[in-house]
C-alpha cells in the first residue's frame, strides 16, 4: 500500500511517521493495491484549552474513495495501542 503523508503547522518525525504506517498500512490485507492520503495536523495555532489535532484518510481501491477523519479533533493518541 502506497501511504501518503501530508501535515498542517506540525512536523512529521520519524516516530509519527512510523505510527501512521502501521496503523494504516495494518489495513493492506483488506484493501491490496490500495492508495491512502493521509492528513495530519492543528486547525490553528492559536487554541488556548491545549493541543488539538486532527486526522483524515482517504483510501483509495478498486475505483471506491473510502474517508475517514475527526471533524471534531483529538486531544492526543494513545501510540502504545
Amino acid at each position: 500500500m502506497k501511504i501518503d503523508i501530508t501535515t498542517k503547522n506540525i512536523t512529521l518525525d520519524e516516530a509519527l511517521e512510523v505510527f501512521i504506517g502501521d496503523k494504516i498500512g495494518s489495513l493492506e490485507k483488506y484493501l491490496k493495491g490500495s492508495n491512502a492520503r493521509v492528513e495530519i495536523g492543528k486547525p490553528s495555532k492559536h487554541h488556548k484549552s491545549g493541543p488539538i489535532f486532527y486526522a483524515e484518510v482517504n483510501l483509495a481501491s478498486k475505483g471506491n474513495l473510502l474517508r475517514a477523519g475527526n471533524p471534531l479533533g483529538f486531544t492526543g493518541c494513545n501510540r502504545e495501542s
